[in-house]
């Protein structure tokens, strides 16, 4: 088992396991391990290798190592990186850990996220990082001495036992290593009904967000959008103008070009087409003449993802949309385990939300929303969705219901127009407009910090 602590010296302390069969691999360049150049012991290997989760920002990618007559699935995984570890083109071959309970994969960096007591004079607290061999990666000034730090990178799994050694000194406020999970996203496909009263086929749809009565009071002017995802096409014609874009920003890779970097990544500009999209390429947000902060944010419990929210609020941004989340369980399996895993919210991340909210809007604070999720489950097991201080929304179809697959529970603060489809065993109905199709699926990120 491999601790670690969300909530200071008081806060909960949480476990996962060595998944022995799965190996997670980062290569030096963005290419498939078949076409990577390496040692022909090293290309016999790969049969045995399953991808089961892809992460293409960082060139990371976790697989399933297959059995042989020789080998079981662990001996396999200890081959694979034993070999791979001699590889030039190889960054790195690790283990991966998972949640005991749901079988969550979570990859661990050799980062962590370190907070001191805030009187304690920074001189201190750089003394103690390099009595302990760490490296400071970046300042955070998000939170009160909090800084993001790099042990050795042959650390592996004792960053674990270096956490809980740092949070156990008097003058520590919270460490964590840093754990990145699965991210899910959260799509939406209305046929702009959305906006208004629609016929669609010859069909009257009625189940809209009164958004073009709102229109003739504003269309968002003078309102600055960030949308926190994988990337924004600031190219497409929808976000054109002057002064429609303003500040992006990738806090994966600490650019300010926040364009979609791999073909995976494209939920980020549908989301900020739905936000604020100005009708140029015939497509209208709901609020056109508001400005667009497009940010590309790294995965669950990166540093990244703590980064985005307070760079929204420092370069202005009123509103911050979120239309992702942790891993849901399957909304059509009621035995899923996943439906009752609670997705924690990692200090860095509370810290950098905390201050979005106190901070943002001159002081006002930040408003920030979040996709519910998609795992027809309740809201309350995720943290970030449901965390007191932000929106959470929810799903809703053609019909004016709740999309069969949308999360629910107390946590909701209201619901958007977005997909649906026939269930009928659970008495759901076919939806009236034809693009209502299942949900898309949510595709997992991970971002392992950069150099």
């Amino acid at each position: 088992m491999y601790a670690y602590t969300y909530g200071g010296k008081q806060g909960q302390k949480f476990q996962l396991v060595e998944a022995k069969d799965l190996v997670v691999i980062r290569t030096r360049e963005a290419a498939p391990l078949s076409q990577l150049s390496m040692s022909g012991t090293a290309r016999a290997l790969l049969p045995a290798l399953v991808p089961v989760s892809a992460f293409p920002e960082a060139n990371v990618t976790v697989y399933k190592c297959l059995p042989t007559a020789e080998r079981s699935p662990e001996g396999q995984r200890n081959a694979i990186r034993r070999t791979l570890k001699k590889e030039e083109s190889i960054r790195f071959a690790g283990r991966v850990l998972k949640d005991p309970a749901t079988g969550a994969i979570v990859v661990y960096t050799e980062n962590l996220y370190l907070q001191f007591d805030p009187e304690l004079p920074a001189r201190r607290c750089e003394a103690i990082m390099k009595e302990r061999g760490l490296k400071v990666k970046e300042g955070l000034s998000f939170a009160p001495n909090a800084w993001f730090v790099e042990a050795h990178e042959s650390i592996g799994l004792r960053v674990f036992e270096l956490a809980a050694q740092l949070l156990a000194l008097p003058e520590v406020q919270c460490c964590h290593p840093e754990l990145v999970r699965e991210r899910k996203h959260k799509f939406v496909h209305p046929m702009q009904w959305h906006l208004k009263q629609t016929v669609i086929n010859g069909m009257t749809v009625n189940q809209h967000a009164n958004v073009e009565a709102a229109w003739a009071l504003t269309k968002g002017e003078g309102i600055t959008i960030a949308v926190l995802d994988d990337g924004v096409d600031v190219d497409h014609p929808d976000f054109s103008g002057p002064d429609k874009v303003v500040a992006p920003r990738d806090t994966i890779l600490n650019s300010d070009d926040a364009r979609p970097k791999h073909p995976a990544e494209r939920h980020g500009t549908a989301c900020a087409g739905v936000a604020c999209a100005n009708g140029t390429g015939k497509a209208w947000g709901v609020a056109p003449a508001a400005r667009l902060m497009p940010i590309r944010v790294g995965s669950i419990g990166s540093i990244s993802e703590a980064k985005a929210f307070q760079w929204a609020a420092d370069q202005g941004a009123d509103v911050i949309s979120c239309s992702w989340g942790p891993e849901d369980g399957a909304w059509w399996n009621p035995n899923d385990p996943m439906h009752f895993s609670q997705s924690r919210l990692p200090d860095s991340a509370r810290a950098a939300i905390e201050y979005a909210i106190k901070n943002g809007r001159g002081g006002k604070g930040c408003v920030i929303t979040w996709a519910a999720g998609n795992g027809n489950e309740d809201v309350k097991f995720d943290e970030y969705a449901s965390f007191p201080k932000v929106i959470a929304v929810a799903a809703c179809n053609d019909r004016g219901k709740r999309s069969v697959y949308s999360d629910f529970g107390e946590a909701v603060w209201c619901c958007f127009p977005s997909s649906d489809f026939e269930m009928p065993e659970f008495n759901h109905p076919k939806p009236l407009t034809p693009a209502s199709g299942p949900p898309t699926a949510r595709v997992p990120k991970v971002t392992i910090s950069a150099p």
